[in-house]
């Protein structure tokens, strides 16, 4: 009596087989005869057993029986069968006392010669062993159908963030637990979890558990440098940085693009927004989320870092109707940024500087380590924006007509995404238990609940105040200028005010001060006094109603309109800010090459024109046109010509 892999078992009138035994697992594997496979536990085979609906049948029984039915083979499969006969085909005809060494050489240059890939010597082992278990040779043809799904879904795994969180409790934080006791951890939460959604959990193996934990671990730090001891010491050191026990400890911040197509004012489409947004590590709160449809920026990052530093009080909440309060405002004390060239810039880096925040800088092409970050645009799009007219995804299938039909439907607004998305992020993303937070603080724990927990064990900083983020942003930006009668000269833009003009008189004329301004406002700069470093004079833009533009738009604007700073006035800046924006809304669609070559030759040809009007004399201004002057001899004839 032999229970083993070949072993029939009868099922009723159906025969099985066994095809597998993993007492790693506890399961055993039963085959049909048409290839479908049916996976028991050790005990629910016994239990089946010992009620009499299987029944083992041994050698004498099973012989008795005859073989089973052959396998219904696909086309590929039964092309792989034929190519593995053929191998131990060749293997046959060598002598049975050769060695091991000298078949894989002739087997080697067979392969070579039929352009076929060499197996193991393993696998032929393998392969020798089946043929001799009297099963048929249907038993070497490989199962293709049954080695998963090579194509992506579209179906989340509810377990997977369970599963990946106790990884991260058990096997990072700590060295006791070895991998066994780590998936009987993970077992144990997903069925409790499954208990209380009402999800079928059939459990997950050890080898399952190990493959996550090694996946962790090349995402974490690069392998193949140093030892197993080394790199496992190593692994847990980094993920440190990653638990954060203080509110606003560590802040990741990100820039996506959202999925959406946005439309102006009129309607027409103006394309897909981008989307700055930061997170608290601790409590896993929305602290920064600003929309543009201008791509990422210094000035886009300075915007960002202003929004998390001014108050959101009840006109905040009215302004985007909220009906839960947004967080206050606190002071930053780490900042985690990808490695894109706005995050690298001098105002940024300076900005960052000035206010004390520590900047750290992830692996390039890692976002594992920004997991935070990452995890909540993934959620915002599964929650809201596939759901929005104008999404260019779905949760269910891929299709290529996607992006056309969301252009078609899109309907919303830059700002109405805007407050859609903080609608969801104070009304419903705060408020929503998090697996990950219970873990920490208990259950039902919610970020906003687990903020107010934070900040009544922590101490919170104040955030900067408006005067010390605008110093942050003029420390980079400064230049030595001459001081005249009319003020100082920045960059195309002239500016005065009564304090500069008494500095002026009471330094004289052609005398260098130092200018700091703001890049992302052109109203104002600040002037340093030469004799009192400690005092500064504001100076105002001299054309009323000058827009809070940036320095760059201003030159842009001058560039576009072939005029001076001297011609345009505070209205036409403004006027050529808003076509501006109109632009960068038109430049943010993907347009095809066609498109782009008739919009270039279009604006060639108005340049043109534009040249053509100013050389062109106004039709109002006449001049006398000289009478021609009377010839003093006769033209010289030629010879030979009429008389």
């Amino acid at each position: 009596m032999e229970f083993k892999v070949g072993t029939v078992v009868m099922r009723e009138t159906e025969r099985l087989r066994v095809s597998s035994i993993r007492p790693e697992v506890s399961q055993i594997v039963l085959e049909g005869s048409r290839g479908e496979q049916f996976v028991r536990s050790v005990d629910e085979f016994n239990t089946d057993v010992a009620g009499g609906k299987l029944k083992p049948l041994f050698a004498n029984q099973a012989a008795r029986l005859g073989q089973l039915p052959s396998r219904q083979l696909t086309e590929n499969e039964r092309r792989h069968l034929d190519r593995r006969i053929e191998l131990l085909q060749v293997l046959d005809r060598l002598e049975p006392d050769a060695r091991w060494s000298e078949r894989m050489q002739v087997l080697r240059e067979y392969c070579e010669a039929g352009k076929l890939n060499v197996p193991s010597q393993k696998t032929l082992n393998r392969w020798v062993a089946l043929r001799h278990s009297g099963l048929g040779p249907e038993i070497l043809a490989p199962r293709l159908s049954a080695r998963g799904r090579k194509i992506p879904t579209f179906d989340d795994d509810p377990f997977e963030e369970i599963i990946m969180d106790e990884i991260i409790q058990c096997y990072c934080k700590t060295e006791k637990y070895g991998r066994t006791q780590i998936t009987d951890f993970v077992n144990n939460k997903c069925r409790d979890f499954a208990e209380k959604s009402g999800i079928d959990f059939r459990g997950i193996s050890r080898r399952s558990v190990s493959r996550r934990i090694q996946k962790l671990a090349y995402y974490l730090i690069k392998p193949g440098k140093v030892d197993s001891s080394t790199f496992n010491q190593d692994m847990r050191v980094a993920l440190k940085a990653i638990f954060t026990e203080r509110p606003y400890e560590r802040v990741e911040m990100d820039a996506a693009k959202l999925p959406v197509f946005c439309v102006d004012a009129n309607g027409i489409v103006i394309g897909r927004p981008w989307l700055y947004a930061a997170l608290d590590c601790a409590s896993s709160t929305p602290i920064i989320i600003v929309l543009s449809i201008q791509p990422p920026s210094q000035e886009f990052v300075l915007r960002a870092l202003e929004f998390a530093f001014t108050p959101k009080g009840l006109a905040f909440s009215e302004k985007y109707g909220l009906r839960n309060q947004w967080p206050a405002p606190a002071a930053i004390e780490r900042v985690v940024l990808d490695n894109a060239v706005e995050h690298h810039g001098g105002a940024v880096l300076s900005a960052l500087r000035f206010l004390g925040i520590t900047v750290d800088y992830p692996q390039a092409a890692k976002p594992q380590h920004k997991p935070f970050i990452e995890r909540f645009f993934k959620t915002l799009n599964d929650s809201l924006l596939y759901a929005l007219p104008g999404s260019v995804k779905n949760r269910v299938q891929p299709d290529s007509t996607l992006t056309e039909k969301a252009i078609a439907e899109a309907r919303l607004t830059v700002e109405e995404v805007e407050q859609q998305i903080m609608k969801w992020a104070a009304d419903v993303y705060m408020q929503q238990p998090l697996y990950r937070l219970e873990e920490r603080f208990g259950p039902r724990t919610s970020p906003v609940l687990a903020l107010t927990m934070l900040k009544q064990q922590h101490v919170v900083l104040p955030p900067p105040d408006p005067e010390r983020f605008r110093a942050a942003c003029l420390r980079y930006n400064s230049q030595l200028m001459t001081l005249s009668r009319e003020g100082v000269c920045c960059d195309g833009e002239k500016f005065q005010s009564p304090a500069l003009g008494a500095l002026y008189r009471e330094l004289g004329p052609k005398q260098k001060v130092e200018v700091r301004y703001n890049p992302l406002d052109c109203t104002e700069v600040s002037v340093v006094h030469p004799r009192d470093p400690q005092q500064v004079i504001q100076a105002f833009n001299r054309r009323p109603g000058m827009p809070r533009i940036s320095f760059d738009d201003a030159r842009a604007a001058r560039r576009r309109n072939y005029r001076s700073d001297a011609e345009m006035s505070g209205e036409q800046y403004h006027e050529d800010h808003i076509e501006q924006l109109r632009v960068f809304q038109h430049q943010s669609k993907s347009r095809r090459m066609q498109d782009r070559n008739r919009a270039a030759r279009g604006q060639a040809r108005a340049a043109a024109a534009r040249e053509l009007d100013h050389a062109t004399i106004a039709p109002n201004t006449t001049s006398p046109v000289p009478a021609p002057a009377t010839p003093i001899a006769a033209p010289r004839r030629k010879k030979g010509s009429a008389q």
